[in-house]
């Protein structure tokens, strides 16, 4: 972990402040080392789940930057990081993508989370993403979001649509 990064947030910390840390698990061994100390152990982590890690590889901003192998495995070893943490100090987060999160997708992320999790998928919205080639991508309906967070359900009972 940076120098700055624990000073900001163990001076926070002295403040008084109660601590959040949203991480999209890129970086498991950074979310170790601040789980790690309690100067920077956040009071609540949040991570984001794209895609089933096998998929992490739709994610590489450049065509042939690599297959994603080893952002899926950093999403896996990231997810399994937070889910030691007790339920009330976690949260798995989800943008229903069309096309990035499928049936499949959140059956392969569900066998990944804890049962006692609380998985909050939220619906995509197109329009000023960073990459302009989903700004066309129509959004899941209401009832197709929905159905993809009711088979969420069935494994993680705390899935919920925001």
């Amino acid at each position: 972990m940076s120098p700055a990064a624990a000073e900001l947030v163990s001076a926070a910390r002295r403040l008084g402040y109660a601590i959040k840390l949203d991480t999209n698990g890129c970086c498991p061994g950074l979310l170790r080392s601040f789980l790690a100390s309690p100067d920077t152990c956040p009071d609540y982590v949040a991570l984001d789940v794209k895609t089933a890690p096998a998929r992490y590889g739709l994610l590489e901003p450049q065509p042939g930057a690599g297959d994603g192998s080893g952002a899926g495995a950093a999403i896996t070893e990231s997810i399994a990081v937070v889910s030691a943490l007790p339920p009330e100090k976690r949260e798995f987060r989800t943008v229903l993508v069309p096309g990035l999160v499928t049936a499949d997708d959140v059956r392969e992320i569900a066998r990944l989370l804890p049962r006692d999790g609380a998985w909050y998928f939220s619906p995509f919205r197109n329009g000023r993403c960073l990459d302009p080639a989903y700004d066309a991508l129509a959004p899941y309906t209401d009832s197709q979001a929905e159905a993809l967070v009711d088979l969420a359900r069935e494994t993680i009972p705390g899935a919920r649509l925001r």
